[in-house]
């Protein structure tokens, strides 16, 4: 969103507003009322939202309904990684889903560059081959490919499908 000040009497727009070094108690009320115009606009327009995608949204608030977990971002001074939210168990800080937005790339090594959330579980070692069969199921990015999957969130598997792979995943990670 962009937005001018108006100086009402000459009709110019007021550049102090933008100038960093330019101070002063009527420069100063001015910022603050632009901004507080601006917040008042995003409060009443705009939600935050934690992922890129929906259905990453969707499942965030399906952790906290059942788990009672929130994500944290323990990179989020990187600027690479800022946006990836680990949910840990209270109990014992063990990882039990990471949701992460990536280059398509990595999974497929196709060179597509665009960007897409997913989510890597723990699994079972013995259902590792079964699942990496299901369309939009992958070998886990930056975790062991035996114990951990990814499984992009783009629609491709329901939510209900997902919940029970996060599930399991809680499970393998409670010790």
């Amino acid at each position: 969103m962009t937005g001018k000040v108006i100086d009402t009497i000459t009709q110019d727009e007021y550049y102090q507003l933008r100038q960093e070094t330019a101070t002063g108690p009527y420069v100063n009320r001015v910022r603050s009322a632009y901004r507080s115009l601006l917040t008042d606009i995003a409060d009443s327009c705009c939600s935050d939202v934690l992922f890129a995608s929906s259905q990453a949204n969707r499942l965030t608030q399906a952790i906290l309904d059942h788990f009672q977990v929130k994500p944290d971002f323990p990179w989020e001074h990187s600027s690479r990684y800022q946006s990836y939210g680990a949910f840990r168990h209270t109990s014992n800080r063990k990882w039990f889903a990471l949701i992460m937005n990536v280059k398509r790339e990595v999974l497929d090594r196709d060179g597509n560059t665009s960007l897409i959330d997913i989510l890597n579980v723990k699994i079972p070692p013995a259902q590792g081959d079964e699942l990496r069969q299901i369309p939009g199921i992958y070998p886990a990015y930056h975790m062991n490919h035996k114990t951990w999957i990814s499984v992009v969130l783009d629609e491709t598997l329901p939510d209900e499908k997902i919940l029970e792979l996060i599930d399991t995943s809680y499970q393998l990670t409670t010790t």
